[in-house]
């Protein structure tokens, strides 16, 4: 699959990821974003999001993706827990990332609330071939 960790930032939320596969490095970027936003719990995994994204560049295709799943949070209350299925392909003269997300709705009684995040950056945003795969730092701001 792949890993994430939580890297010293001064102002911010700096997480580096590394993973085999593309599809890897997004659901490993999904998986930290959900980490820095509330601690962890047991899912019931009881709801479902279809997201469909594209972009002319991988790393825009990434922002784009962690924003939608950002905004899943904070305007549809759903917490994001798995993604079930991610696909991410390049039909034509762009990316496209298609895929399920499974969670739940966000309760008090269930969920400890961590961090808010504004919104996901293009600060340094690079996605590179390494001799394991792909990896990426991105910065969340808070």
């Amino acid at each position: 699959m792949g890993n994430f960790k939580f890297i010293p930032h001064t102002a911010d939320i700096a997480v580096q990821i590394t993973a085999k596969t593309m599809e890897d490095l997004f659901s490993m970027a999904a998986s930290a974003l959900k980490s820095a936003v509330v601690e962890d719990f047991k899912s019931k995994n009881n709801i479902s999001y279809k997201l469909n994204c594209s972009a002319q560049i991988l790393e825009e295709l990434l922002v784009i993706f962690l924003n939608e799943i950002n905004y899943l949070y904070f305007s549809k209350k759903f917490i994001f827990c798995q993604v079930a299925e991610l696909s991410i392909k390049k039909p034509a003269d762009q990316y496209m990332a298609e895929a399920v997300l499974m969670g739940e709705n966000f309760s008090l009684k269930h969920h400890i609330f961590k961090e808010e995040i504004k919104a996901v950056t293009y600060h340094n945003l690079e996605i590179k071939n390494t001799d394991e795969g792909f990896s990426v730092t991105i910065v969340f701001d808070i």
